[in-house]
Protein backbone atom coordinates (compact mmCIF):
# COMPACT_ATOMS: atom_id res chain seq x y z
CA UNK A 1 0.00 0.00 0.00
CA UNK A 2 2.77 2.48 1.22
CA UNK A 3 4.58 1.40 -2.29
CA UNK A 4 1.43 2.49 -4.20
CA UNK A 5 1.25 5.65 -3.10
CA UNK A 6 4.70 6.62 -3.00
CA UNK A 7 4.50 6.12 -6.79
CA UNK A 8 1.33 7.68 -6.92
CA UNK A 9 2.63 10.72 -5.04
CA UNK A 10 5.35 11.62 -6.87
CA UNK A 11 3.57 10.94 -10.28
CA UNK A 12 1.36 13.56 -9.19
CA UNK A 13 4.00 16.06 -8.40
CA UNK A 14 5.73 15.39 -11.98
CA UNK A 15 2.34 16.55 -13.76
CA UNK A 16 1.18 18.92 -11.43
CA UNK A 17 1.57 22.79 -12.90
CA UNK A 18 0.51 24.57 -9.98
CA UNK A 19 3.42 25.03 -7.45
CA UNK A 20 1.55 24.75 -4.04
CA UNK A 21 0.23 21.48 -5.25
CA UNK A 22 3.43 19.74 -6.31
CA UNK A 23 5.11 20.80 -2.87
CA UNK A 24 1.97 18.75 -1.07
CA UNK A 25 2.75 16.13 -3.28
CA UNK A 26 6.25 16.10 -2.53
CA UNK A 27 5.74 16.65 1.12
CA UNK A 28 3.53 13.27 1.36
CA UNK A 29 6.28 11.69 -1.01
CA UNK A 30 8.70 12.66 1.48
CA UNK A 31 6.73 11.10 4.90
CA UNK A 32 5.72 7.54 2.61
CA UNK A 33 9.44 7.42 1.42
CA UNK A 34 10.45 7.74 5.16
CA UNK A 35 7.72 5.11 6.70
CA UNK A 36 8.68 2.53 3.82
CA UNK A 37 12.34 3.33 4.65
CA UNK A 38 11.93 1.91 8.20
CA UNK A 39 9.89 -1.23 7.53
CA UNK A 40 11.85 -2.04 4.48
CA UNK A 41 15.87 -0.35 5.57
CA UNK A 42 15.72 0.26 9.29
CA UNK A 43 16.49 -3.83 10.12
CA UNK A 44 20.22 -3.53 7.84
CA UNK A 45 20.64 0.10 8.40
CA UNK A 46 24.14 -0.65 9.89
CA UNK A 47 24.74 -2.13 6.32
CA UNK A 48 23.78 0.72 4.51
CA UNK A 49 26.32 3.30 6.58
CA UNK A 50 28.11 5.66 3.75
CA UNK A 51 27.99 6.41 0.57
CA UNK A 52 28.50 2.68 -0.97
CA UNK A 53 26.30 1.42 -3.83
CA UNK A 54 23.31 -0.55 -3.04
CA UNK A 55 22.04 -3.35 -5.10
CA UNK A 56 18.84 -4.36 -4.26
CA UNK A 57 16.81 -8.04 -5.28
CA UNK A 58 13.18 -7.17 -3.82
CA UNK A 59 10.66 -9.55 -4.12
CA UNK A 60 7.50 -9.74 -6.71
CA UNK A 61 5.72 -6.87 -4.81
CA UNK A 62 8.76 -4.91 -3.79
CA UNK A 63 9.90 -4.49 -7.61
CA UNK A 64 7.73 -1.67 -7.92
CA UNK A 65 8.53 0.70 -5.28
CA UNK A 66 10.65 3.72 -6.60
CA UNK A 67 13.99 2.90 -4.34
CA UNK A 68 15.97 6.17 -5.29
CA UNK A 69 13.35 7.99 -3.43
CA UNK A 70 13.83 6.28 -0.06
CA UNK A 71 16.13 8.21 1.65
CA UNK A 72 18.70 5.86 2.77
CA UNK A 73 19.04 5.06 -1.05
CA UNK A 74 19.74 9.13 -1.97
CA UNK A 75 22.76 9.81 -3.20
CA UNK A 76 24.14 6.87 -3.76
CA UNK A 77 24.13 4.26 -6.52
CA UNK A 78 20.93 1.83 -6.79
CA UNK A 79 20.87 -1.29 -8.92
CA UNK A 80 17.55 -3.08 -8.59
CA UNK A 81 17.71 -6.74 -9.91
CA UNK A 82 14.63 -9.90 -10.54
Amino acid sequence: MEAQRLRHLLARAAETDGERACAAYLAGADATAEALQRRLLEPVSAALSGNRPLVIVPTARLHAIPWAALPGCRGRGVTVVP
